[in-house]
């Protein structure tokens, strides 16, 4: 048979399987997953942040909040520079990452450390409370080599980084699940 680049085959001849039996494959793979209940996440809405949203931070630029800017931008939501009509207020209360250690080695040396986030912020839309205080914790335990001891604050800045992304997505999901706020009637 000639295996030219428009020949046709019922046969892959790198995997030794039929085309047939791999298509049979992913539709029972894609079956099984939607009898489960298993959908794909779509965009996130977020129908609270209609008019905007503000970010509040005493700390200033910390990683949590330019990851939330960041992740809110990609999501659509305008980022405000400020406060103002219809403009929700998420103020970030604590912000702050900590490395503590968890074991030495018999030399003195530390072997095992945990870098931690914690965050905890709330949401005003006007003169309504959305999300009064809620906090978010994120950690990461990990094994150092007593040997291998240059490199690790770039190390450990890009962990306080990842997980600030983790806990900017967190609080993202947060505001999504929010609803719509209702309209005020006029007095």
């Amino acid at each position: 048979m000639f295996r030219g680049a428009l020949s046709i085959s019922c046969f892959d001849y790198r995997r030794g399987l039929p085309v047939a039996v791999k298509c049979a494959r992913a539709a029972l793979l894609a079956l099984l997953l939607s009898a489960c209940g298993f959908q794909f996440q779509g965009p996130l809405s977020f129908p609270a942040l209609t008019g905007g949203v503000w970010l509040q931070s005493a700390r200033g630029a910390t990683p949590l909040r330019r990851a939330l800017k960041e992740q809110l931008r990609l999501a659509q939501v305008d980022v405000r520079s400020g406060p103002g009509e219809g403009v929700a207020i998420l103020r970030l209360l604590e912000d702050e990452s900590q490395e503590s250690l968890v074991a030495i080695s018999a030399n003195n040396l530390p072997t095992v450390t945990e870098i931690g986030y914690r965050v905890r912020y709330s949401l005003r839309l006007g003169s309504h409370r959305l999300i009064d205080e809620r906090a978010r914790e994120a950690n990461h335990t990990r094994a150092q080599d007593e040997f291998r001891v240059l490199g690790m604050e770039r190390e450990n800045e890009v962990l306080r980084e990842a997980l600030a992304e983790e806990l900017a997505w967190q609080i993202l999901r947060d505001l999504a699940a929010l609803p719509a706020p209702a309209a005020e009637a006029p007095p």
